[in-house]
């Protein structure tokens, strides 16, 4: 399974080939898309008053796979993660806490181009589909 961040999916919108193949490749029922991450990229769009065709494509995508919201074990991953990240000296934004835990719960890879951003994260394997790199980080 993979959980797909806000940076990806953005790609994706704007026409990225080699994200667009590889999304589309992957089985539905082997995607995830968290619910924080379609409202950043929705928000995103509206900003940069995005077509209507822009956003109904996204709305396709995210109505065929699933959209888990941040549950209660979630939020309890996601509380401890923050806390040993900033003990360890690391922070990371809430809502990259929220996307790792989410990962971490479904015992999913994140795709990311940003893997260097969750290295921190214990346990945490990411891939980012724009370099074809497989990144196992944290320990």
């Amino acid at each position: 399974m993979i959980v797909v961040d806000a940076d990806t999916l953005m790609l994706f919108v704007h026409g990225d080939e080699a994200v667009r193949s590889r999304l589309l490749a992957t089985p539905p029922e082997e995607v995830a898309i968290p619910a924080v991450v379609a409202f950043e990229v929705f928000a995103a769009l509206r900003r940069a008053d995005a077509s209507a065709r822009r956003r109904a494509q996204l709305r396709r995508l995210l109505d065929g796979v699933r959209t888990p919201w941040l549950g209660l074990a979630e939020a309890d991953v996601a509380a401890s993660l923050e806390v040993e990240l900033e003990q360890a000296g690391h922070a990371l934004g809430p809502l990259d806490v929220m996307l790792a835990a989410t990962a971490l719960c479904y015992g999913a890879t994140l795709v990311t181009p940003r893997p260097a951003v969750f290295a921190p994260v214990p346990g945490l394997e990411t891939v980012d589909w724009t370099s074809d790199a497989v990144v196992e980080v944290g320990s």
